[in-house]
Formats: structure tokens, sequence, C-alpha cells
């Protein structure tokens, strides 16, 4: 097998969630691979250390603030990687999470599911982990007849392994917004793909 085969020399990679246990991981593997890679995320702290991790390793990495939920917060993060990095040519979008009550348990049972749980569900992983960053990252790379969009689905988004409900619809609209997507923008040169992780120790699923 090739060693080049996941070079990623001259990219210019923004991983929004790159302060996550997922994000993180990726924004590692292709500042390893080449890439400049911008950790994108809320917390600075977090940020900074992520890009101290792929210094450590070699890598080349800065932080930006960015707010996955937040047009604006997107939109200022864009135009500073242009700035520091050039134009981004990979965006992972590694933000999303879930919510206590949008889970199913002995004492709240699918039926009485509060509507602000799933919305917020929803919100994080179908608004934040997709549909703004792809709307403010995704016609630039149109314009420029390159580029590549990775969205984080789940092993959830195919088979109910577990209780967590609003997740699993979330990260199911994923895997199809992201076939969508693909579709839409694959004339123009640009590439969307999702990925399906499995199970993995984290913060967001230790209760779980």
């Amino acid at each position: 097998m090739s060693e080049n085969l996941f070079d990623l020399s001259g990219e210019v990679a923004v991983v929004i969630g790159a302060t996550g246990a997922l994000g993180g991981a990726c924004a590692l593997a292709m500042a390893k691979a080449g890439a400049k890679v911008a950790v994108a995320g809320r917390s600075a702290e977090r940020g900074q250390a992520r890009v101290q991790e792929i210094a450590n390793a070699d890598g080349q990495a800065q932080f930006f603030s960015c707010d996955a939920m937040d047009p604006a917060s997107l939109k200022s993060c864009h135009e500073a990687v242009g700035q520091a990095l050039g134009a981004p040519t990979v965006l992972l979008n590694a933000a999303g999470g879930n919510h206590p009550d949008a889970i199913v348990t002995p004492e709240m049972p699918f039926e009485k599911i509060p509507l602000p749980g799933w919305a917020s569900v929803f919100d994080l992983n179908l608004v934040g982990g997709l549909l703004l960053p792809c709307q403010e990252f995704g016609p630039a790379m149109c314009g420029r007849g390159k580029g590549s969009i990775i969205n984080i689905a789940s092993v959830t988004s195919h088979l109910p392994l577990s209780k967590v409900i609003a997740y699993s619809a979330s990260k199911a609209a994923v895997l199809s917004a992201s076939r969508f997507l693909a579709r839409e923008w694959a004339t123009k040169g640009v590439r969307v793909n999702s990925i399906t992780p499995g199970f993995f120790p984290a913060e967001q699923n230790r209760k779980l």
C-alpha cells in the first residue's frame, strides 16, 4: 500500500469541534498527514491544548474561535482561516452532542420526551453539525471548484442500538443531508461524505 494514500500536503483543513474527542482525533490525523489544520471550537483553552498536541506530533495547526450554531461566528472563522492558513479545502464537521432530556429511560419513555430536549439535539447535530457550517464553507469551495466536506453520522443512524432516540434520528438526518449535498455539489468539484463512528468512551456518553 502506498505510503502517500492519505497524503494531505497542501490542504487546509477546518475541523469544527476539534476541541472534542472525535474532532480532536481527526484533527491530529489530518495534521500528521500533512494538512494545515484549523482547530475550530468555542473553548480557547482546549483549542490551544489541541494545537500543542498537534505541534508535538510535528503537525501544523492554529486555533480559531468558532461557534457552529452562530452564522456570524462561522463567517468570522472562515475569514480568519483564509487569512492565516489559506482558503479551506477540507471541512470536517465534528460539532454535536446529546441532551439528557432526549434519552429514553424508565422514568421518561418516548412519549414523554419534551420538545426542548429533542429540538436541542437536532440543533446541535443537524444545524450546528451540518447545515450552518456547510452553508458558510460550501459555496466558497464550489466557487473554487475544489473541496471535501466530511460530516459525522453515527452507527445509530442505521440501527436503534441504544436509548438515544433524538441523537439517532438527528444523525440519520445528517446521513441523509450529506447524500443530498454530495449529489448537489459533485458537479462543482466538491465531495461530501459522512462517516459512521461506532461507540467509543467520551465525556458525552460516559453516563450511558
